[in-house]
């Protein structure tokens, strides 16, 4: 039986899943037992500091080893006549065989996926909570493959996940269902919560409203009420909380606020410098840069240097002068920054310029940025 302690994200051990070994998708150390998963609970926003007495029934029925081997033949069965032949759609075996190993076993899913958690819903039926794989898959390097199951019934998967089939395979309307769960995330309010005496442990829920908490004093105006609670320690000044409230400073120009913050962020990071250039606030981006953010964190399409050419590119579509767009490409060279480094799929900063459609556009963009590199 599953204990419960108090941690909505935590560990459990299956020991049919041990065969999950592949080194191109374990997310743990080479040395920890593979039969050992990631588990998280969503949570009710209720006051209890408990799973639902469904999601542990669920954690419990994926405990029994019988449960586990009709779970991992589902998804041998369930990958062959239905994963596959939808993937190969778009994306052709005969082009990328590797994607498609061959599944004659169980074992074989080692080929195909890579289980980096499991995810407890707190939808349910019949007394038992609909639950998720998180995986990663030769499929989909970038996104992965989230497959949904009720109980050793695959009801889903996705690159990302929604609850339509789930409410589907519920027997309830799921535009309702939606609805209610956008409402009741909304019902966030400007109080700080503390944790319940049973674990010392707050909720994901409740870690997301003391997180909302100054963010929702800064959007309300109250700045001085925020100040001071930062200063006296009521809100915890961590650089977690300045990673989102500084990045909204910048945005909306609150400039006595932001002067504020800067002299306290310590490393900066990358929403606050990216707002930054856009603003083209060179100062601010300076006094981050001094306080040790490191200017090459971004690579590729999430590099300063990416989104200065995609702004090149929208002002020339517009017609539309860009001087501003090559002072902020200067500064960003001039401060080190390397356009050349790569992400884990080979691309840098200028696969912004393989990304435009038309020939002539693209010469013009190219001849722009040679012309700044030999500068």
């Amino acid at each position: 039986m599953f204990e419960f302690k108090g941690d909505w994200k935590t560990e459990i051990k299956l020991n049919e899943f041990e065969f999950f070994d592949n080194p191109e998708y374990k997310y743990q150390d080479s040395n920890k037992d593979n039969s050992i998963i990631r588990l998280e609970f969503f949570d009710e926003r209720n006051k209890s500091p408990d799973p639902e007495e469904s999601q542990l029934n669920t954690v419990n029925y994926l405990l029994d080893s019988k449960n586990q081997k009709s779970i991992l033949n589902e998804l041998l069965t369930f990958s062959k006549k239905t994963i596959y032949p939808t993937y190969k759609e778009f994306m052709w075996e005969s082009e990328y065989p590797e994607c498609y190993p061959q599944l004659n076993k169980v074992e074989d899913l080692n080929k195909l996926y890579g289980i980096n958690s499991i995810k407890i819903k707190t939808i349910d039926k019949d007394s038992y909570a609909y639950y998720m794989f998180d995986c990663s898959s030769c499929l989909d390097y970038e996104h992965g493959i989230v497959i949904t199951f009720y109980k050793d019934k695959i009801i889903d998967f996705q690159e990302d996940w929604d609850d339509i089939k789930v409410c589907e395979h519920k027997g309830i309307d799921y535009q309702a269902y939606h609805e209610k769960s956008i409402k009741e995330y909304n019902k966030r309010e400007l109080f700080l919560v503390k944790p319940n005496p049973k674990y010392g442990k707050l909720k994901p829920y409740q870690k997301e409203q003391n997180e909302f908490y100054p963010i929702g004093l800064y959007h309300d105006g109250q700045y001085e009420k925020l100040i001071s609670e930062l200063e006296n320690g009521t809100i915890d000044n961590s650089e977690n909380v300045m990673k989102r409230l500084l990045p909204l400073s910048i945005f909306h120009e609150k400039e006595n606020f932001t002067q504020y913050l800067l002299p306290k962020f310590g490393k900066g990071q990358h929403s606050s410098f990216k707002y930054a250039l856009e603003k083209d606030r060179f100062d601010i981006m300076e006094t981050l840069i001094k306080q040790g953010y490191d200017i090459n964190e971004q690579v590729a399409q999430d590099s300063s240097f990416y989104d200065s050419i995609r702004e090149i590119v929208n002002c020339l579509n517009k017609n539309e002068p860009y001087d501003h767009v090559l002072k902020r490409l200067k500064f960003l060279l001039q401060n080190d920054l390397n356009p050349m480094l790569e992400d884990r799929f080979g691309r840098n900063a200028y696969f912004a310029i393989d990304r435009i459609d038309k020939l002539e556009l693209k010469e013009k963009v190219t001849n722009i940025l040679n012309q700044i590199k030999s500068a």
